[in-house]
């Protein structure tokens, strides 16, 4: 038979020309007849029939034949047009009725790609591809170069092509192509990552010891997925373990990195230990084995207590000397958590002063103040327990001892003493305190602390070489009463104290005069009144009353001064009150009555002074007592003898320093 076959760019008449086709025209060691019934071009080198038997071969991929299976009409390579890429393609032609397939087994998960397309009679001579049997797309017609893109899972998988021709008729190109196969392996693996290094296993994250309440503690891990595949994560620690988890991601995509942070939680102390379960499944990598550690240290108070720079443990005893006496604790606090002291007294007339420390925060320090004051004479002792929240120092039991000398005076603390060959003081049967006897030129003194304001009172009497040795009182070093006589009884004495720590000292002083009678001296019925409540300086008390100008010399009504008005808190604008600031003689007695005010602030007082010549001022010869006393002021009243005396001169002084404008 006669008629032309059409092949690419070449057209040979069968039959006429048989002696041409057992030449090799292209030199690829096929003759040209064995090219043509390939479908190989007999005029390219490149185009040989063993290439269009391996149809796999023109999907640019290097592939097992095992992996390959084929059906029906074969499948064939072809250089050149019409490939996607212009080099080759895999192309189906199908006899009418029959279909013609090609698959490929792939191992998942893996990404496979591949160009398509399809020329046809459109309605009946379809083209489509699956997976795993299942139809992804189908069609007919004229259909362009189209680019698929699957994701497949893991395991094993079929991707089919298929030709499917009906019963008759051809269109178009009559073939479907298929160019570019890609099949790419999937796989995700995680890789973690701390601080820009690898984290492998096994590996530890320590978090350091840290104190319970503190800011917390974060470790960053960063997370990241090297594969070409998404992946689940899961991260999870045991319930209690001391570990929190912040921002655990639960799926990463292909090459993403997260970063997590892992905190220590610091509210509760302890050693803490555990292990970061990470589950990644299909990570090429195992995840790392992670275990995490830290201590959270206890906050706690720890007591550091000294007196005199001295430690103090549990059960020491600390002797007082004469009492009343107080005495000085220093607390502090070296521990984490706040310190709270409570001090309890067992036993003895202990009080806890104001201002003594009852709560310590970390590093804070305080005083504990107790005061020492018996009601009776004697040889004291006293029991205190101081009561803390340090597990260390749970009960220290501290033990004062002294010898009470002065009960219910309200000094703050007591010495006695003697210089020049003194006697000292001694308590008498009746509790009165008293010095008998000394050398010539000696001192016997008892010397007492107090705080102010207030006013102070007293009983004395002396039984002395009369106008040679006496007994004193001094407040700060200032005179505020003397007694000398040879056979006196008791008389009452006071002195006022101003603002401040006060130190009061009796002294009996002998002079070098030899006496040969009694020698004695006695001191009772000491008591302080502390003045509480509201004060004001000289300078606010001219401003709140209008006296903005002025000094302590200016007369007011009534012919006082303003400063005595202002000691002895009287009203400038009324004056002194009826029977104050008058001398009344009577009865062979002087008396003269002034005002202690409760509420002068700064280091001024008063005293009253006598003299039986002008110039020669002194504190001997009279007595004072207080005559009433309400909320804001006292009245006193000075007595003194008058018979037998040529003539004398009482004066009030206002001791201490003025502030100035």
């Amino acid at each position: 038979d006669k008629g032309d076959v059409a092949l690419g760019s070449y057209i040979l008449e069968v039959g006429a020309y048989s002696n041409v086709l057992n030449a090799d025209t292209d030199g690829d060691g096929a003759n040209d007849g064995q090219e043509i019934q390939a479908e190989s071009d007999p005029n390219n080198l490149q185009d040989t029939p063993a290439l269009h038997a391996t149809p796999y071969a023109g999907l640019d991929v290097s592939d097992d034949s095992g992996l390959w299976s084929f059906g029906g009409p074969s499948w064939t390579t072809r250089l050149g047009w019409p490939s996607h890429d212009h080099l080759d393609t895999a192309v189906s032609r199908s006899a009418d009725g029959q279909t013609s397939w090609m698959e490929r087994t792939v191992q998942g998960p893996a990404y496979v790609s591949f160009w398509w397309r399809g020329s046809s009679e459109a309605y009946y001579d379809l083209y489509s591809y699956t997976v795993d049997g299942v139809v992804q797309e189908r069609y007919s017609g004229e259909r362009g170069w189209q680019r698929v893109s699957l994701t497949l899972a893991a395991g094993s998988h079929t991707v089919r092509w298929s030709y499917e021709k009906d019963e008759s008729e051809s269109s178009g190109e009559d073939a479907v192509f298929v160019d570019e196969l890609s099949v790419i392996p999937a796989s995700s693996n995680l890789e973690v990552s701390q601080g820009g290094g690898p984290v492998s296993s096994p590996w530890n994250i320590d978090f350091g010891t840290v104190l319970e309440g503190s800011a917390f503690v974060d470790r960053i891990l960063t997370l990241s997925n090297q594969g070409n595949l998404g992946m689940e994560i899961e991260l999870s620690l045991l319930p209690d373990c001391g570990f929190q988890l912040l921002d655990a991601p639960t799926y990463l995509e292909a090459n993403q990195s997260v970063n997590m942070t892992v905190r220590m939680l610091i509210s509760s102390p302890g050693l803490k230990s555990t292990f970061l379960s990470i589950l990644a499944p299909g990570s090429a990598t195992p995840a790392p084995l992670i275990e995490l550690t830290g201590t959270v240290v206890p906050k706690i108070p720890v007591m550091e207590l000294t007196q005199g720079g001295a430690p103090v443990s549990s059960g020491l005893t600390f002797p007082l000397g004469n009492l009343p006496q107080s005495i000085e604790f220093t607390m502090r606090n070296l521990g984490t958590a706040t310190l709270r002291p409570v001090v309890s007294v067992l036993s003895g007339e202990v009080s806890i002063l104001a201002g003594s420390v009852t709560e310590l925060a970390p590093g804070e320090f305080g005083t504990l103040n107790l005061y020492f004051a018996p009601s009776t004479t004697g040889v004291k002792t006293a029991e205190i327990s101081l009561l803390t929240n340090d597990a260390n120092h749970p009960d220290t039991r501290i033990t004062l001892t002294g010898t009470s000398v002065l009960p219910n005076s309200g000094a703050r603390g007591v010495t006695l003493g003697q210089t020049g060959g003194g006697t000292g003081w001694q308590v008498g049967s009746g509790g009165e305190l008293t010095v008998t006897g000394g050398a010539n030129n000696s001192q016997s003194y008892l010397e007492a602390t107090y705080q102010g304001p207030g006013l102070l009172s007293w009983c004395w009497k002396t039984q002395t070489q009369a106008g040679n040795d006496s007994l004193s009182c001094t407040v700060n070093g200032v005179e505020m009463a003397n007694i000398s006589k040879k056979n006196g009884s008791w008389e009452n004495q006071l002195a006022t104290l101003p603002e401040g720590v006060c130190t009061v000292r009796w002294n009996y002083q002998k002079d070098g005069i030899p006496w040969t009678g009694s020698d004695s001296v006695w001191l009772s019925s000491i008591q302080y009144r502390a003045f509480e409540g509201l004060r004001q300086n000289w300078q606010q008390w001219l401003f709140s009353t209008g006296l903005s100008s002025g000094s302590g010399s200016t007369y007011l009504r009534g012919g006082l001064p303003a400063l005595l008005a202002f000691l002895g808190g009287v009203d400038p604008y009324q004056g002194p009150q009826n029977g104050e600031y008058q001398p009344i003689l009577g009865n062979g007695v002087f008396k003269y009555r002034y005002g202690v005010s409760k509420g002068v602030s700064g280091n001024l007082t008063q005293r009253p002074v006598f003299a039986t010549e002008i110039g020669s001022w002194g504190t001997r010869g009279f007595t004072q007592q207080v005559i009433s006393e309400d909320a804001n002021r006292i009245v006193v009243e000075i007595s003194a003898p008058t018979g037998g005396l040529p003539k004398g001169f009482y004066r009030l002084d206002a001791v201490g320093t003025l502030p100035q404008n």
